[in-house]
């Protein structure tokens, strides 16, 4: 086990310890699931609402270009992330954008696209086991093509990893960090337009 795993673990049950409750051996290890389980809520909130800014985001630049709020974000709920965030950027360049602020845009796009996308993916697709005083995720198991001329295929298991609880507080202060900056823009480009901020229908 890795050893910030154990400075994980040692700290919070310095914590327990520090506020005078005495947990039993498995009640401390149900408190500290509960802790993890409700990290992985976060994650999830988190990144709902980035998805939520992308959906005004795609809004206001669709009202730009000569279109409806309401049905404009209605096409927006109705998108998956990858195909709007693509749209996002081809309807950004079509409004000739300076320079600067579509360079900010573009970063911010493809941190959505890639690294945060692939982790909430695996936040929400791979398998979750428990092990004591361990949270575990793996991969789904793959079948590939070992040898494509013999048309050999092999099963692919993946070994479990251990979550901390560090890499789940960092996701959701990553994706606040985007969302924070995707709603500047979304400020910034409707002063500069004239628009008003529109509101994503339910």
């Amino acid at each position: 086990m890795a050893k910030n795993d154990n400075t994980e673990k040692e700290l919070f049950q310095r914590l327990v310890e520090a506020s005078n409750i005495e947990l039993t051996q498995q009640e401390w290890i149900d408190e500290y699931q509960r802790s993890m389980r409700s990290l992985i809520g976060y994650c999830v909130t988190a990144f709902s609402q980035l998805d939520q800014c992308t959906d005004e985001l795609f809004t206001l630049l669709s009202v730009k270009h000569g279109m409806n709020a309401r049905p404009a974000s209605l096409v927006a709920l109705n998108l998956p992330l990858r195909s709007k965030c693509t749209s996002i950027l081809c309807l950004a360049h079509e409004a000739e954008l300076k320079p600067k602020m579509m360079k900010r845009l573009v970063t911010i796009i493809n941190q959505i696209q890639g690294d945060l996308r692939n982790r909430r993916n695996r936040l929400l697709h791979d398998t979750w086991d428990t092990n004591q005083l361990e949270i575990l995720r793996r991969k789904r198991s793959e079948i590939h093509i070992k040898t494509p001329q013999a048309f050999t295929y092999a099963l692919d298991i993946p070994e479990h990893q251990v979550v901390t609880q560090n890499e789940l507080s960092g996701f959701t202060e990553d994706c606040l960090g985007v969302y924070i900056e995707i709603n500047k823009i979304i400020k910034e480009l409707s002063r500069h337009w004239e628009i008003k901020q529109p509101e994503v229908q339910a």
